[in-house]
């Protein structure tokens, strides 16, 4: 069953809209808000990159094919999200108040693998008439 051109943009289309305004933010000198504690920056870099992984799993995972592998659809989501963040931690290295930071990747992957796993877990195996991975052994 072929998903349709409406439903294929309300899927993407929060997943650009993240990438923009990820990229928007790191175009800007950075900025210190809210409460502080130790690792707050790597915290936050979790969080947005796990937001970003889960939100492609869901995009890519809605596409109508239901012999997608719930496994390769994860590591595909983790891969996307990660280089992602490593593009834009490249970026940073070019704009005035920022800098590379490689434990900032870590943290997007690290953010990435728990976006991506917890989409699984919650959500991706409930799509209705497909049988899950798990369901077919």
């Amino acid at each position: 069953m072929a998903i349709n051109l409406k439903k294929k943009v309300a899927y993407w289309f929060p997943v650009v809209v993240l990438c923009i305004a990820i990229f928007v933010q790191s175009c800007l000198p950075a900025f210190d808000v809210g409460p502080r504690f130790q690792f707050k920056d790597k915290f936050l870099h979790a969080i947005v990159y796990g937001l970003l992984a889960s939100l492609f799993f869901r995009a890519y995972h809605a596409g109508g094919d239901c012999r997608k592998s719930l496994l390769s659809t994860l590591v595909i989501s983790v891969c996307f999200a990660t280089l992602y963040g490593i593009s834009d931690e490249i970026h940073q290295a070019f704009v005035p108040g920022r800098y590379l930071d490689g434990m900032d990747a870590v943290a997007n992957f690290i953010g990435s693998v728990l976006g991506s796993a917890g989409y699984l877990w919650v959500v991706a195996d409930r799509r209705p008439g497909c049988v899950s991975d798990t369901d077919a052994r």
